[in-house]
């Protein structure tokens, strides 16, 4: 780590090299705002501290221009007690912390060490922003694993043919999101892209969904429909949970695939569509075969591309890049201003098995976000469900008597929650009285 240290005066400037340097730490000195600026546009230093009160050039001046030419320094400012005022104004500027003189050097040790620490996530939240944001048109497809960079592969291959696609996977791991990609690259990106959810409806509601009916041709029908096939024409269908789908109106669908013809529930006269159709399934479809609930064919039909969507946990290097770009849009949706995750928070989320996949993932960041109080999102700010887990499985390997395993449990579970002693109550179950009674016990301060 290298810090610019910049102070008119040059023995308090070489005081302050002497107490921060050494473990990593290389220290240059500057007299004046001239020479700072000069130092600052190498782009070498990942902080800078700041004297505001300077002739010439004074800090707050120095901070403006070298944020101006993009200076990526962090800016700790030091000033007088009694301008205070100026400080505050430098922080609006875009100083990280300030200091007042004379400085005491734990605090500067402190704050130097807490600025680093943000300084190293802020750049690894820059890393991570353009990983999670790819070039169009596979923006959703965020992760870095080879089992998605496999997939995005399969999309570009296969988009712009006619051929039918079958997506399987869990629930949650983004099979619309897939079809989305296939249809915006397909060469039908301007016509329609329709979705139809064959789940829990029954045959004659869901026939009447894709192939439209006829004035009278049931109780209701008190007009002529257009199913959702004559809607699409030219363009994508994507039928999701097509394994739901009752086996009276899969004949009905083989049927389109093969002849690129329907009627229209109650009509006579064949409709042609032209239509691409994209199907999605959570379900074994072979073993719906087996049970007599699919249709051999049908899945033949459907299976001319099949694109298998991992589960979450098989692809755990994609989580963090999935959870700053839920972040990202959170942001955006909010108008929040968090900025990253600190790593104990991604080990953790990484860490999870996600039963509801992506879907959970994006949920459970929705509300991380809503209860957080700090621009980085730290292991205190996770809510109480997710940091007893982490802790009831940390419980499972510990060793030695009853009393020991307590007592490291406590100490944990106190530094996750920076001291909290209300959140570490809540967390491991334990009346507060209960709690300052252990801590005295294990003399825990």
């Amino acid at each position: 780590m290298k810090i610019l240290i910049v102070d008119d005066d040059r023995a308090i400037a070489e005081s302050l090299a002497e107490a921060l340097a050494g473990r990593g730490v290389e220290c240059t000195t500057v007299n004046d705002g001239r020479r700072a600026l000069e130092q600052l546009a190498s782009g070498h230093f990942d902080i800078a501290l700041l004297d505001l009160v300077m002739p010439e050039k004074n800090g707050i001046e120095v901070l403006a221009e070298a944020k101006q030419f993009g200076c990526a320094a962090e800016f700790v400012v030091i000033t007088g007690f009694g301008s205070i005022e100026t400080a505050i104004e430098a922080m609006k500027q875009g100083a990280s912390d300030y200091l007042t003189k004379p400085v005491n050097l734990e605090e500067l040790r402190l704050i130097v060490r807490r600025v680093a620490e943000n300084s190293g996530i802020k750049k690894e939240n820059a890393r991570l922003r353009k990983l999670v944001l790819p070039e169009e048109p596979l923006r959703g497809m965020i992760g870095v694993s080879p089992k998605i960079q496999k997939i995005r592969e399969t999309i570009l291959q296969i988009a712009p043919r006619r051929v039918t696609v079958l997506i399987e996977g869990e629930s949650g791991t983004g099979k619309e999101i897939v079809a989305d990609g296939i249809a915006r690259l397909s060469g039908r990106q301007d016509k329609p892209f329709l979705r139809k959810n064959c789940g829990a409806i029954s045959q004659g509601i869901l026939e009447s969904e894709l192939f439209g009916h006829e004035k009278g041709s049931f109780t209701g029908a008190v007009a002529q429909k257009k199913g959702i096939f004559e809607a699409a024409h030219g363009g994508t269908l994507f039928l999701d949970e097509i394994g739901e789908m009752p086996v009276e109106s899969q004949v009905r669908l083989l049927r389109v695939l093969e002849t690129g013809e329907f009627t229209r529930v109650g009509g006579v006269t064949p409709i042609t569509a032209d239509v691409r159709i994209i199907a999605a399934t959570n379900k074994d479809l072979k073993q719906q075969i087996d049970q007599g609930l699919f249709r051999e064919d049908l899945y033949y039909r459907l299976n001319v591309v099949k694109i298998t969507l991992p589960p979450l946990r098989e692809r755990r290097e994609d989580i963090p890049f999935l959870a700053q770009h839920f972040l990202n849009v959170l942001n955006a949706e909010n108008k929040t201003e968090f900025r990253a995750f600190d790593p104990d928070v991604l080990a953790l989320l990484t860490v999870r098995n996600w039963p509801g996949n992506i879907r959970e993932l994006r949920n459970t960041i929705e509300r991380i976000l809503l209860f957080a109080q700090n621009e980085i999102i730290r292991f205190a700010d996770l809510p109480d469900d997710l940091t007893q887990e982490e802790i009831c499985k940390g419980a499972a390997d510990e060793y030695g008597t009853m009393a020991e395993i307590e007592k490291r449990i406590i100490e944990r579970t106190l530094r996750q929650t920076e001291n909290n002693a209300r959140k570490t109550s809540r967390i491991l179950n334990i009346p507060l009285r209960t709690l300052y009674r252990k801590l005295k016990n294990y003399n825990l301060n």
